[in-house]
């Protein structure tokens, strides 16, 4: 039978004479916002996780899968959540998180049905971040929804993985806490996601800004541990549509292959343009790998969903040799004209011209990529829930 935090701190002085360890802890919130810190002594957690026994509702078939319907709340209010069983056959319609599960040592609690449970720390404030204010929302928790203890539960739910990511409205990617940084990260990512001429009238949000500093800010989001974990591919890539949060910044994006292709072109065409070459007198070492990768790892599910066929054109080529030297910075596009072609084998409308300067170099390259690929401006498509909130 489950036991209340009430009951479990009047147990807990016994329990700290019993075992005798190094210290940890958990952590609450009642319901006026004010954090109750418990030491925890050595292994108590698993002492204490033994007596608050949370009762998972039973899975009745092999398509059913436990998603956690987190109950509305204000950002003091305690999380309140209840556990609920569907059928993936019957299409439901919920989110589906992917997070890093962090250091196991701290712990949160919530109510779940009334009793109170553990969970990581980085799982409690993924649930703050996702907790509407004045309705319920349905998501998908592996670590909380999967009976951890139940190897051969946990086993057949890991083989669901593909059609839980895959079959979920969004899949919403939770980076953690927000820095002083996070907004001036979140806004530059936005710049490349949404649907804009490169070059129109609309400023980058770095223009005015040293490379160093660019670099610095982007770091934030690009240097998080989402980014090097091994599960996280497969759940990014599976999405049809993908919200990214970090503390209260969030932008999304869709997953079909002409989004996805846009946004790539958009990072790979920047990141090779002159502000990121020269302006610094230096080029950028920027390392766009950890979004990029992901985005392009959609772009490659999405296109065998619609029957799309990926070809390699020169814009990947100079976006992969962008840290080759030169005496003369146009040659960083001049000097792979000769192996360049066109995705549908078409001459090229690119020419070696150094009476240019290299910022008209820059954009008939842009243009000339944009002719062949055939990439446009991607209008908006509707999407599930754009507003995250």
């Amino acid at each position: 039978m489950a036991i209340s935090i009430a009951a479990r701190m009047e147990n807990y002085h016994e329990f700290r004479d019993q075992v005798h360890c190094r210290q940890r802890r958990v952590t609450t919130v009642d319901r006026r916002g004010t954090d109750l810190v418990y030491p925890i002594i050595g292994q108590h957690l698993t002492v204490l996780q033994s007596k608050i026994c949370i009762e998972y509702p039973p899975l009745e078939s092999p398509d059913q899968i436990r998603l956690l319907k987190i109950h509305p709340g204000e950002p003091d209010d305690s999380i309140e959540i209840s556990f609920v069983t569907a059928s993936l056959n019957d299409t439901p319609d919920y989110d589906a998180l992917s997070y890093t599960w962090g250091s196991l040592t701290e712990r949160s609690l919530i109510s779940v049905n009334g009793d109170y449970m553990p969970v990581p720390r980085s799982a409690f404030k993924a649930l703050h971040a996702l907790r509407r204010s004045s309705c319920e929302r349905l998501i998908c928790v592996d670590a909380l929804g999967i009976n951890q203890q139940d190897i051969h539960e946990k086993s057949h739910q890991v083989r669901l993985m593909c059609d839980i990511y895959q079959g979920a409205r969004s899949v919403v990617i939770y980076l953690g806490d927000a820095t002083d940084k996070t907004f001036d990260a979140m806004r530059s990512l936005q710049y490349l996601i949404q649907a804009r001429k490169l070059n129109s009238s609309v400023e980058p949000p770095w223009t005015h800004k040293k490379l160093t500093d660019v670099e610095d800010t982007l770091q934030d989001i690009l240097k998080r541990p989402w980014f090097t974990r091994m599960w996280t591919v497969q759940e990014a890539t599976l999405a049809r549509h993908t919200i990214l949060l970090c503390g209260d910044q969030h932008l999304s994006w869709n997953g079909n292959f002409q989004t996805l292709r846009r946004i790539a072109f958009r990072i790979k065409i920047i990141a090779i343009s002159p502000y990121f070459s020269v302006s610094s007198g230096r080029k950028s070492k920027l390392d766009w790998s950890p979004f990029l990768d992901i985005i392009e790892t959609q772009m490659r599910q999405a296109a065998r969903r619609e029957g799309v066929s990926i070809q390699r054109n020169q814009l990947d080529l100079a976006f992969q040799f962008r840290h080759r030297r030169c005496s003369d910075t146009r040659d960083n596009y001049f000097a792979l004209s000769g192996i360049m072609e066109s995705e549908n084998r078409g001459p090229l409308e690119f020419n070696t011209d150094y009476a240019l300067n290299l910022e008209e170099v820059h954009l008939r390259f842009m243009e000339e990529i944009q002719r062949i690929s055939e990439i446009e401006d991607a209008p908006t498509s509707p999407t599930p829930n754009s507003d995250f909130r």
